[in-house]
Order: C-alpha cells, then sequence, then structure tokens
C-alpha cells in the first residue's frame, strides 16, 4: 500500500483536500539498499559512455557544419576574386548586344580562368532576366523573371551566397545533380556602364572536401581523446564509490550501534526504576493501607482518612511510573510482539475519554529495530494527537504489502500547518526527529494536516 493510498485507508476521520504535506525525509536520504559498487561503478561507465557517445557525435556534427561553413567562405572569396581579376575586365558591350564574337571570347576566358573542378554552372544576366552568357549555350538568350533579392544585388552590388533551389526555371540543367549546389551572385558592369548580374554555381560537397578532410583527420584524435578521459575517471570513480559505500556502512554500524545503546539505556532506566522507585513505591502505598486499616475505629477518622488518601496517591504514581517505564522501554515489543505493544499504546486513551480504533494486520517476522521504529513513530503520533491536537478520536492501523510496513496514525484534532515553523523557531521538532529515525531505517514518513481537519501519518518502512 503506498502513501497516498494509504491515506485513505482508514475512515474514522475525513481527509480533505485542504489539508497540506509534510514529507519527513531528510534531502541526503535515499530510500532502499544502498548500491553495491560495482552496480555504482557500472552505471557511472554506462553513463559516461552515453555522454561520450553523445560528446561525439555532437562534436562531429559542429565540426562538420564548420568544415562545410569554411568550404562556403572558400566559394565566396574564390568568386569574388574571380570577379575582380578575370570576369570584370573581360565583360563587354557586345554581351549585352549579344555579338558571337563577344561571346566566344568571353566563353575561352571562363573555361581556362574560371571552370574547375568544383565550379558547375556559370550565367551572365541583364537587369531584364535575359540570359547573356553561359557556360551551356543552352540558356544563353532565355529570359527568366528575376527575384527580388537577385534584383537588389544588381543595385547595391553586395555579394550574395546562398544554396540553389534546383526547382526554379532556371535551374532546370542543375536537377539531376547528386550534390547541394552553392550560388554565388556578384555585380560586374560592362565598360560603358550597364549592370549585369554574374552567377557562379559550387558543387558543395568538392568545395568542402579540403576542410572535411581535416575534419576526418581530426575527429579520431578527438574521439581517442574522449575514450582516453573516460577510461581515466573510472578508477578515479571506483575509489570514490568504494570509499562512498565504507562510509555508508560505517555510518550504518555507528547507526546501529546508537539504537542499541538507546536501547540499552532505556532498558537500564526502566529496571531501575522498576526495582527501584517503583518497588518502593508500591511497599509505602501497601504500608500506608495497612497502616490505615489498624488505625481504623481508633485514631480519628479525618486521620484514617488521610491515611487512605496518600496510599491512593502513591498507587497512583506507581501507576504513572509504570506508564512512564512502558514508554522509555516497552517489554511487550519483543515478549508479546509489535501488536500487542501497539494496541496496549492506546489502551491508556480510553480513561482520558478518547475513543480509539486499531486495525493490525496479522504479526510479521521484522527486526527488533523495524519494530522499535514502528512503534516509535506511532507513540509520537499517538502522544502529538493527545497533547497538541486535543484529538477525541484516534484511529491506528498497521499493514504489510511486498515487503513494506505502512503504520497510519489518524485523529480529529485541531491539526495544524505541516509548512509552517513552530512558536520557538522549530520546525516541529518531534515529528522531525520521528523522520530522521524512520529514514535511519531506509523508510519515509508523511504528514498531512490542516488547521481543523485533523492529522494523519503515514509511515513506511522495509521490513526484508
Amino acid at each position: 500500500m503506498g502513501a497516498d493510498d494509504a491515506v485513505g485507508a482508514l475512515t474514522h476521520a475525513p481527509t480533505t483536500p485542504r489539508a497540506s504535506r509534510l514529507r519527513l525525509r531528510p534531502r541526503w536520504h535515499r530510500q532502499g539498499r544502498p548500491v553495491s559498487p560495482r552496480v555504482a561503478l557500472a552505471q557511472f561507465a554506462l553513463g559516461g559512455l552515453v555522454v561520450l557517445t553523445l560528446l561525439a557525435l555532437v562534436g562531429g556534427w559542429i565540426l562538420h557544419n564548420a568544415a562545410v561553413e569554411e568550404g562556403i567562405n572558400d566559394a565566396s572569396a574564390l568568386a569574388d576574386t574571380q570577379v575582380r581579376f578575370v570576369v570584370q575586365p573581360n565583360v563587354s558591350d557586345g554581351l549585352v548586344r549579344g555579338d558571337p564574337a563577344a561571346i566566344a571570347a568571353f566563353d575561352r576566358t571562363v573555361r581556362s580562368l574560371v571552370l574547375e573542378p568544383g565550379v558547375v554552372r556559370i550565367k551572365l544576366w541583364d537587369g531584364s532576366g535575359h540570359v547573356l552568357y553561359s557556360d551551356d549555350s543552352r540558356l544563353i538568350g532565355q529570359r527568366f523573371v528575376l527575384e527580388e533579392d537577385e534584383l537588389e544585388i544588381l543595385r547595391t552590388g553586395q555579394s550574395v551566397t546562398t544554396l540553389v533551389d534546383v526547382n526554379s526555371p532556371e535551374n532546370i540543367l542543375e536537377r539531376s545533380s547528386t550534390s547541394d549546389l552553392l550560388q554565388v551572385y556578384s555585380r560586374v558592369t560592362t565598360p560603358t556602364g550597364t549592370p549585369l548580374l554574374y552567377e557562379e554555381y559550387f558543387e558543395l560537397q568538392a568545395i568542402a572536401a579540403p576542410a572535411l578532410n581535416n575534419v576526418n583527420r581530426l575527429l579520431p584524435a578527438f574521439v581517442v581523446g574522449l575514450v582516453a578521459l573516460w577510461l581515466l575517471q573510472l578508477p578515479l570513480a571506483w575509489r570514490l564509490v568504494t570509499r562512498l559505500r565504507q562510509s555508508q556502512d560505517d555510518r550504518e554500524a555507528l547507526h546501529r550501534k546508537v539504537i542499541e545503546a538507546s536501547d540499552n539505556e532505556r532498558r537500564r532506566i526502566a529496571r531501575d526504576l522498576h526495582d527501584g522507585v517503583v518497588q518502593s513505591l508500591a511497599g509505602v502505598s501497601y504500608s500506608l493501607a495497612a497502616v490505615g486499616d489498624r488505625l481504623d475505629g481508633i485514631a480519628p477518622a479525618d486521620a484514617v482518612a488521610d491515611i487512605g488518601d496518600a496510599a491512593d496517591l502513591t498507587r497512583d504514581g506507581v501507576r504513572e511510573l509504570r506508564t512512564l517505564i512502558s514508554e522509555i522501554y516497552p517489554p511487550n515489543i519483543e515478549q508479546l510482539g509489535l501488536n500487542a505493544a501497539l494496541t496496549d499504546l492506546l489502551t491508556p486513551l480510553a480513561g482520558a475519554g478518547v475513543e480509539t480504533r486499531v486495525e493490525l494486520a496479522d504479526e510479521q517476522p521484522v527486526s527488533r529495530d523495524v519494530a522499535s521504529v514502528l512503534y516509535r513513530a506511532a507513540q509520537e503520533s499517538v502522544r502529538n494527537a493527545v497533547t497538541h491536537s486535543h484529538a477525541e478520536r484516534v484511529a491506528l492501523s498497521l499493514d504489510y504489502d511486498g515487503g513494506t510496513a505502512t503504520l497510519i496514525v489518524r485523529d480529529n484534532g485541531v491539526g495544524f500547518d505541516p509548512g509552517a515553523d513552530q512558536d520557538d523557531g522549530r520546525p516541529h521538532f518531534g515529528l522531525l526527529l520521528m523522520g530522521e529515525l524512520v529514514a535511519e531505517a531506509g523508510g519515509e514518513a508523511l504528514v498531512e494536516s490542516s488547521p481543523g481537519w485533523g492529522t494523519t501519518v503515514v509511515v513506511e518502512v522495509p521490513v526484508r
């Protein structure tokens, strides 16, 4: 039974959506059994391998994009150089008029100085969209509509580099290309000042090949460095994990010793009180009762009554001391079992006018530490219900499911705000101590309450 389901398991007092919750688990606590060093190292190694793979993929992707970007910059720089020193000096007004001799002369210059591996197409346009020249003569004389950005280049003279849209009508000859194409636009002018649009197509894979080759040489070294770093961390992680596990083992051993010492001290105090003060006071009460009986009819009646009252007060003190001894160290946990101890815990409430309800599953074999934790949690919850909540009804249940013991204590008292501090600045100190005790046993404690709506405490502790 989970904590959220367990809250509604008892119907003795209503649950309200106004109630707020407080988990009494320290932030450092990790529920469940400690992970073995080998498992922790395997998890660390697997996580490091995943991170290494991601770094290699991301690093390779970044390097590839950087190589492509460098190729694009090289293509732009090459096109600008060709425009400045080859194309512009050889542009003539005869190209605008469609003079075959001018076209042939420009073609010889382009083929000898511009067309090189990686250059796919050359085009020269006028402002109306006519192709004045192309290295593929089928395009010469055709007219296409120039886009606004192409007209902007004619006006401003700024070079622009973009990817080729092979679906454009003027790119019909490039649709069979197996590689992405890059186009560089530049403005050139004739001797008479007529602006023309120069367009040069590059094969992206070809222009990026030198940079990609450098990446292919660097990437293995990058991966080897990551692997070396990962391998170097493994022995360091092993030392850290083993040291942490040893620290956990030492802490658990210390905790067991603290609990054992606390139980021994409680046992000693309870034994000393029972064998010393309780026996002495019991003897005093019997003596006073005997004296009263002997003086009955002899001594004044008021003196006999005072002796009887003193005997009654002494017996009441003995009962209170025995109750205190039971709270300090309840012997029936080991002698009669946890269920009997929990039942006895609620028995005195009836004398105080508090209605109680107990629902206990069949007794399960649990360790003394677990039984002690469950009893202490129930004891603190019941004490708070009576002392602070002024409850008229208290319900307690204990159930076992899947190796977990679930204890629920619910009351119909005045409640409180779990998120608020007490007047003395300590946030519900008793509850926090209970949470620490439950957390040390590998469990978890949950408090649900709200002013005017009672309080529910749910404690889950592993028993295996």
